[in-house]
């Protein structure tokens, strides 16, 4: 039988002397691998539709689970070729699949994800100045759909927000917040700046990267050393929330 869906190229590799396999984050199907016989032929049906990072529409054979698909056709939707043009914005679509890869099962199915990772790389191929906010909004998004959501506003921390957020507030505040990992909630702490703490300026741009839509988050200014905070935030989080290790090597070396 077959079946017909969209995707987006997570990995791809040769297989043989002709061959590919890729592997795929699709919206009905959710992880797969799939090969595309003769793809690596200079002349091919698939075309360059095959490359990473790539929003495309798929035809395969289904074959039971725990074995790999045939694709039959593969078109593109949207090639995303301008990530290309950046290595801080191709790094950033990077990670983005080796989230998926490192949070999902294989064949789970979450069309909400799917929908959220095609909005991230759509915005990320416009190349905008400030490409950490998108995956700092995907972390956040996931996250909550995935169950162990991140409260940056609860009871311990709401007062401080409020005073951060309201720019008319006469309060000289100079706090600094702490994640409670196995709650998701942030809450003053006495500890001074450390890789385990966020400043008050920082915890606002989170919040606004968190509340706001996707489509107004590109002018947040977030600098590399505040990107290495949340990431070592991030990496804890998902860490002791998924039971199991969790750190984006894509990353590496634009943290550095």
């Amino acid at each position: 039988m077959i079946l017909t869906t969209e995707a987006i190229v997570l990995a791809s590799q040769k297989y043989g002397d002709s061959s590919k396999i890729a592997t795929l984050f699709t919206e009905d199907f959710g992880i797969m691998k799939a090969i595309a016989k003769g793809s690596y032929q200079m002349k091919n049906k698939f075309g360059s539709s095959l490359q990473v990072l790539s929003y495309i529409n798929i035809n395969f054979y289904n074959k039971p689970e725990g074995h790999l698909q045939l694709l039959s056709n593969a078109e593109i939707i949207r090639p995303n070729f301008n990530l290309s043009k950046s290595f801080e914005h191709i790094t950033i679509g990077f990670a983005l699949c080796e989230t998926i890869l490192k949070t999902l099962d294989e064949h789970y199915k979450n069309s909400q994800i799917f929908l959220k990772l095609v909005q991230s790389l759509n915005l990320l191929d416009s190349l905008p100045q400030y490409p950490f906010n998108i995956l700092i909004k995907f972390l956040l998004d996931l996250a909550k759909i995935l169950g162990f959501e991140i409260s940056i506003i609860n009871d311990e921390s709401i007062e401080s927000i409020h005073e951060l957020i309201d720019k008319s507030s006469s309060k000289k505040i100079n706090h600094n917040y702490t994640l409670n990992i196995e709650n998701g909630n942030f809450k003053i702490t006495n500890f001074s700046a450390n890789n385990n703490t966020i400043e008050q300026d920082l915890l606002k741009k989170i919040y606004e990267i968190n509340i706001l839509p996707i489509s107004e988050i590109e002018d947040i200014e977030i600098s590399i050393p505040e990107m290495n905070k949340i990431m070592n935030l991030m990496s804890k989080y998902y860490h002791f929330h998924l039971d199991k290790y969790f750190y984006l090597e894509s990353m590496r070396l634009l943290l550095q």
